[in-house]
Parts: structure tokens; sequence; C-alpha cells
């Protein structure tokens, strides 16, 4: 099994449309004030074996242009997940583990922790103690699908072995009741998504008081040959950045930031950035920045 629901998670559960009550049964959640039905779908997980996904995915009310645009990139990253997943490799798995050890070594997260666009659940790899509850949310449903068999995967991710909580949803639509997590995670994410300012107020409104949110993503006007050094970095870790490169041509982001819209956008959807950290080469362009809501900030300063 490598998929759970547990019981302290369906207490946090919520329509993910009109954020009402739920009843969950054998086949599934029904809302009890919208009438919304969201159901399990099983998963093929590997060895004849399957686990079921509850399915928490609704349409997000966005004009037709936004949501082709949408459709075709998370096709494209669903596609590459695929054919890296084919590959197995042990090297690229080791090379991405180390390539965001350093982020984590930053930023210590605690409490609950809400990972949106959270994969397979590998932040775990990074996650201490001071966690009592991990929840990984993906509109990608099939992302577990043939996991029990990469054997590569499994070494270089023990957490893997664990069963993840794991809901499909949109980011834009959370199916979570309002201030339910300490930490909301956010790491090459926010520029996937359709709605951006969306996904950024539906973390405003699941994290608690004084809760933080971890946004990282590369940035546009970072990108540049100046801040990319391959000295002293070892040779799976180049390779990695330059197997990403080449997919430059089949982009799967809906959106590219810079670092000024980055900061208007928190302004706009109510956080606050209290701290900002720029990965070392070659990654230089990618930053991570933890945020808190306006409120927080008040109440620190004394309502100020």
């Amino acid at each position: 099994m490598f998929v759970k629901i547990d019981s302290e998670v369906v207490k946090l559960l919520c329509c993910s449309s009109c954020k009402g009550s739920i009843d969950i049964a054998e086949n599934g959640a029904c809302c009890r004030a919208c009438g919304l039905r969201f159901p399990f779908v099983k998963v093929d997980v590997g060895h004849g074996m399957s686990d079921r996904v509850l399915d928490f995915r609704v349409f997000v009310p966005l004009g037709n242009n936004r949501h082709g645009l949408w459709n075709k990139v998370q096709l494209l990253y669903e596609s590459f997940h695929i054919e890296s997943m084919k590959e197995d490799s042990l090297q690229e798995y080791l090379a991405e583990i180390e390539s965001a050890r350093e982020i984590y070594k930053e930023y210590t997260l605690a409490g609950r922790v809400l990972d949106v666009g959270g994969h397979q659940g590998r932040l775990r790899y990074f996650l201490g103690g001071d966690v009592n509850l991990y929840i990984s949310v993906d509109p990608f449903i099939n992302v577990f699908e043939n996991i029990g068999e990469k054997k590569n995967l499994l070494t270089a991710y023990p957490c893997l072995k664990e069963p993840c909580n794991f809901i499909s949803c949109y980011g834009e639509c959370l199916p979570f009741k309002s201030g339910s997590f300490d930490w909301v995670h956010i790491r090459s994410v926010l520029d996937h998504v359709a709605d951006p300012s969306l996904v950024l107020r539906e973390a405003r409104r699941v994290i608690c008081k004084g809760g933080k949110l971890l946004v990282g993503l590369a940035i546009m006007d970072r990108y540049r040959p100046e801040f990319v050094s391959f000295s002293g970095r070892a040779v799976n870790i180049v390779k990695y950045l330059v197997k990403g490169l080449l997919r430059r041509d089949i982009d799967d982001h809906a959106t590219r930031f810079t670092h000024q819209q980055l900061l208007e956008l928190a302004a706009m959807t109510g956080w606050r950035v209290i701290k900002q950290y720029w990965q070392k080469p070659p990654f230089a362009h990618c930053i991570h920045a933890c945020w808190e809501t306006a409120e927080s900030c008040a109440l620190s300063n004394g309502g100020k």
C-alpha cells in the first residue's frame, strides 16, 4: 500500500467546491451542502496491486483559453513523469535529492504540512520529527502508478515505502477546512497551475494563524549564464540540469515569473515575504521564499 487517508486527515476534509461538510462512504465522498460527489479511483501501484485515491478534482472556473493552456502543459508534465519513471535512474534521483537538500536546511517545516503539487510525497525525505501530519495533493491522480516496481526510486527515497496521505485535487480548490495547516509547501508548482493567485488565496484560507507558506520556483530574470556555474559540482547534478534545459522546447510551465512579479503576486494575495533564499549553482535561478499572512504580520507587530 502506497496511498492512505488517515482518520486525522478525514477530520480536515471538506467539499473542494463549496467547502461544506462531507460524508465518506465505501465508494467515495459526498458533500452534505451542495451534493457534489467525489469518487475513489483505483490506481495500479505495481505487482498486481492497487490503491484507491479520493478524487476531489472539480472544474476551475477560468476562461477556455487558460484551460486549454493548462491542460496542454499538464499533459506534457505527466508524459515527462511517465518517461522518467520508465528509466528509474538512481543517479537522477540522487541528483534530485542533492539539489534540494540545502533548501530544507534553511527551512524547517513542522506541525501539519500540506504539500500542494506534492507528487508522491518525496518531500517526506527531508522532514523531521517536528512534522506530525503530512498530506500531499496533486491533480496527477496516477502519479503512484507502478511505483512498487521502481526499485531505484524506492532505494533513493525510502520514505516512499511508507503509505502517503494523498488526495487528488487542484490547488485552486483545496478540499480542507480553513485554518487546518501550520505549513503549506508549494515548490516547483506555482508556475504549473492554471491560476496562481487562486492557489495562493486557497493556501491562505487553509493555513492557521501564525502559519507559514514555502514557495519555490525558477525565476526567469535570474535564469542567465552568469548565475550558473558548474565548477565543483558532481557530474550527475550537471546531467540533471542539462536534461531540464533540453526540454525547453516542450515547456510544461503554464506561467513564468520574474522576481518582481512573484513579489507583486504575494502582496496581491495577502502574503508577506519574511525570508528569501537563492539556491547555489547550478540552480542559482531558483528562489525559495517563506511567506506569512498579512494578519500574522500585524499580530506579531502588536497590530500595527
